[in-house]
């Protein structure tokens, strides 16, 4: 067995990673349109003028204007239309929802021990807006350091799937989506950091808090227990063992937005 903080060096080969790369589906061309989008965390929908994608009913976005941030459904589509475009915010993200290759159960979660099955570029949207490329600072200097075993919190069991919905370890680093918005005004959050064998180190997270914030501490204390939950079954431990990489999503938010969706999904439940 692994010991926390260190990977095995043998690389997974090509062959591996393409078995999660199978019947992979063509991108579409933009289609212009007007979309109605509804906004759960609203309880309302609004039209907005789309060109970038080619959209179509059930489809996840994000748009701009004063919803910016919100995670919308597309409810209606037209192709017919004149409009001024100077009374129209946009659809500006169209989030993939489109799963292929093998999901094993773990609790409440799915895990994938194959980089390209639920890799953070692709599940992050699902929970969170995607950042602009020229809108985000990242500095590690004299950063904040934790115990991973010390979190003043359980860490031998699962998280909740509700405050961690989706989790990704690669090699010595983590990438996760930490939600306390039942708990914490804040709500949710991107938390990265790396680990040794026994702390945490240069740890970020999204919110304005200075210091060890509270989504950090509960992505510290979730990793001990995933990793412990790994360790218990000889057959995840083996597949930890050999890529060095595990990714977790909450089983709800896979159901929810790809039977809910219009694109072919191809998972292999087992």
């Amino acid at each position: 067995m692994r010991k926390i903080g260190f990977w095995a060096e043998k690389e997974p080969n090509e062959e591996q990673e393409n078995k999660t790369e199978q019947c992979k589906t063509e991108e579409t061309a933009a289609k212009k349109s007007v979309v109605r989008v509804y906004f759960p965390a609203r309880g309302f929908a609004c039209s907005y003028y789309n060109d970038k994608f080619d959209l179509k009913k059930g489809d996840r976005v994000y748009v701009d204007g004063k919803l910016e941030g919100l995670l919308g459904f597309v409810t209606e589509v037209s192709y017919c239309f004149k409009i001024r475009l100077s009374e129209y915010k946009r659809v500006i993200y169209r989030v993939d929802t489109e799963i292929r290759g093998k999901l094993y159960l773990l609790g409440d979660f799915f895990i994938s021990f194959g980089r390209n099955v639920i890799p953070k570029g692709k599940i992050f949207p699902w929970f969170i807006c995607p950042n602009a490329e020229d809108d985000v600072v990242c500095s590690y200097d004299e950063g904040i350091e934790a115990e991973i075993a010390n979190t003043g919190s359980p860490c031998d069991e699962l998280p909740p799937d509700d405050i961690i919905p989706y989790f990704c370890i690669d090699k010595n680093t983590v990438s996760a989506v930490v939600d306390l918005g039942k708990a914490h005004p804040n709500g949710m959050y991107e938390v990265g950091f790396t680990f040794d064998g026994t702390k945490a180190s240069r740890m970020t997270c999204g919110c304005c808090d200075i210091g060890f914030c509270m989504h950090e501490s509960a992505a510290v204390s979730a990793l001990r227990g995933i990793l412990t939950a790994i360790e218990k079954n000889e057959k995840f431990a083996e597949m930890y063992n050999e890529s060095g990489y595990a990714a977790l999503i909450n089983k709800n938010s896979v159901l929810e937005n790809t039977l809910n969706s219009n694109k072919i999904t191809c998972m292999e439940l087992l």
